[in-house]
């Protein structure tokens, strides 16, 4: 789920309802719907062993079952193809919607998961892009290839349902910028020690994004006061912030350092 985050207050972006310029493309014909996926699509090892990812905690494999979408440096691809889109962007954006990958993300049979495989530098603004236009294609679940000791794994997000809403959510969201990081729990920020409330945004540390520990060492505070809270968490940060440091931060989120679970349900944001 990819939702827009106000630079020091949040507020959910509805997947189905904004910006659907991309979306309501017109159907492609089945005769161009082999062309664009035969042109865009290569066969053989969906991605290569040497490609640089974000290295993370993660340990589940990550699956060659699914399609997986290669950002780098230079260009957005599918699997061992060719580029779809050459970096830094052209005129090939409407609004956060990636048309040339959409146009292929909607010719191909992707059973609506994918992978993605985003160059550990890529700033988040480019990631948040990216997961907008699969959602955008009925993409409803997002594999994203990290590395841990040098093998290929993954972690898994998927778009948000009606069960935001229910009472049970803590309506945790967490925003990283170049200063520092702030949280939000039910409406009141967190301060220093992860003391609740704070009127307004603070910075947890001086450190910023790379303050891991403490951050973790909130996420699990804050998990031990609402054990029955839905374990969901919003994660936004600022256009420039690298994929690895993001990364880094959905570590410290989704699981305490001895594999303790909580907030695995990682969704995204960005900030306007």
């Amino acid at each position: 789920m990819i939702r827009r985050l106000p630079p020091v207050a949040f507020c959910a972006l509805v997947l189905l309802g904004c910006r659907r310029s991309g979306a309501d493309a017109p159907p492609l014909t089945p005769e161009a719907r082999t062309a664009v996926a035969s042109s865009s699509v290569a066969s053989g090892p969906r991605l290569d062993a040497t490609r640089a990812l974000a290295t993370s905690s993660a340990d589940t494999p990550l699956s060659s079952k699914w399609h997986i979408v290669v950002v780098s440096k230079s260009a957005i691809s599918i699997d061992a193809g060719p580029p779809i889109v050459t970096l830094p962007f052209g005129e090939t954006r409407n609004g956060f919607y990636i048309a040339p990958l959409g146009d292929v993300l909607r010719a191909i049979d992707h059973g609506h998961e994918l992978a993605f495989a985003f160059d550990p530098a890529t700033p988040y603004q480019l990631v948040t892009e990216t997961l907008y236009t699969a959602a955008m294609t009925e993409i409803t679940s997002f594999h994203l290839a990290v590395r841990r000791n040098g093998a290929s794994t993954e972690f898994v997000s998927q778009p948000s349902s009606a069960a935001n809403a229910q009472d049970a959510s803590l309506g945790l969201f967490v925003l990283v910028g170049d200063a520092g990081t702030s949280i939000r729990v039910r409406g009141a920020y967190v301060g220093p020690g992860c003391e609740l409330p704070r009127p307004n945004a603070v910075e947890l540390s001086r450190k910023g994004v790379f303050d891991v520990e403490g951050l973790a060492a909130c996420a699990a505070k804050l998990r031990a006061r609402y054990p029955e809270s839905d374990p969901r968490v919003v994660l936004g940060a600022g256009p420039s912030i690298p994929w690895q440091s993001i990364v880094r931060v959905a570590d410290a989120l989704r699981a305490s350092a001895d594999g303790t679970p909580l907030f695995p349900k990682v969704e995204w944001g960005v900030p306007r």
